[in-house]
């Protein structure tokens, strides 16, 4: 078993809304909900940036600056998230993050829904053993090139989970800003409005660990 161990990771997520929400964005009692809402991540006013001068709509909202709980972005047609090189103690948290967004969302917009929720999750690793090269190229389906030297071919997985509603997209390939190394990305899509953030966090990690050890791969973390 090939064991990885991060250098960098990250998480984005983007909850699509059925309809714009015109007055969750441009308002000081929009801003007061949010910083209520918050609150009990320990931001502070200072945390906030307003995004009220693009000329693209879409483009227009509010930031909150969650220090290691990452960056919590409010637009008229959907929320964003990212949040970077976390740790175990930051994950069990991020449910926390997204509920009480989407609780507030729900108690001040009439007739709110989410269309969709999107999260991404990439990593770039080194391996124990080996190199990229060494473990992509081990796999069949190869290409004889003629003009170079083949590195190995990216994995390509999708799946469905009939547990939350989500298709699944999992991509190996080799890492561009680790030398030698893997960035695995793997990227699930749920079509419904209300979901257990919990639920699909943890069975995202779940089934990414699964099919990595399926091909031999496992996380330092999770020996």
């Amino acid at each position: 078993m090939i064991t990885l161990t991060i250098n960098r990771d990250q998480i984005d997520y983007v909850g699509t809304f059925e309809r714009p929400a015109f007055s969750l964005v441009g308002n000081t009692r929009v801003l007061e909900g949010l910083f209520d809402t918050f609150s009990k991540f320990k931001v502070a006013l200072s945390d906030f940036r307003l995004d009220t001068t693009a000329a693209v709509p879409t483009e227009n909202g509010i930031n909150i600056f969650l220090k290691s709980l990452g960056l919590y972005r409010l637009r008229f047609d959907r929320v964003e998230w990212t949040v970077t090189d976390f740790n175990e103690e930051d994950f069990s948290r991020l449910p926390d993050v997204l509920s009480s967004g989407g609780k507030w969302f729900r108690s001040v917009e009439s007739n709110f829904s989410f269309k969709t929720h999107t999260f991404v999750y990439g990593v770039h690793c080194r391996l124990s053993e080996g190199t990229a090269k060494d473990f992509l190229i081990s796999f069949p389906s190869q290409i004889d090139f003629t003009f170079g030297e083949s590195l190995g071919n990216g994995l390509l997985y999708n799946w469905h989970d009939a547990r939350v509603g989500g298709k699944f997209n999992l991509m190996i390939d080799h890492s561009l800003s680790v030398k030698d190394g893997l960035f695995i990305q793997l990227v699930y899509v749920v079509e419904r409005d209300e979901v257990d953030y919990e639920q699909v966090l943890i069975i995202g990690q779940q089934a990414l660990n699964e099919v990595l050890s399926k091909l031999g791969l496992q996380f330092e973390q999770f020996e």
